[in-house]
């Protein structure tokens, strides 16, 4: 995770955007997207929290 908030901002905001292509998914996992966005999830901005909870639940929507 980057220091520096617009490229956390910029990543999530990615990922958010890369998680709607389901064959992405897999690949995401493999390079442990999860264990990344986890912390993301109580930056201390706002818009990177949602968009870590975002890409997260579309993760889990997809897989049940």
């Amino acid at each position: 995770t980057s220091a520096i908030q617009t490229e956390r901002e910029c990543a999530c905001a990615g990922l958010a955007n890369l998680v709607f292509d389901c064959g992405a998914i897999p690949a995401l996992l493999q390079q442990d997207v999860v264990r990344r966005l986890g912390p993301l999830l109580i930056d201390d901005n706002r818009g990177i929290q949602e968009g870590a909870a975002g890409t997260l639940r579309y993760i889990a929507q997809a897989y049940t």
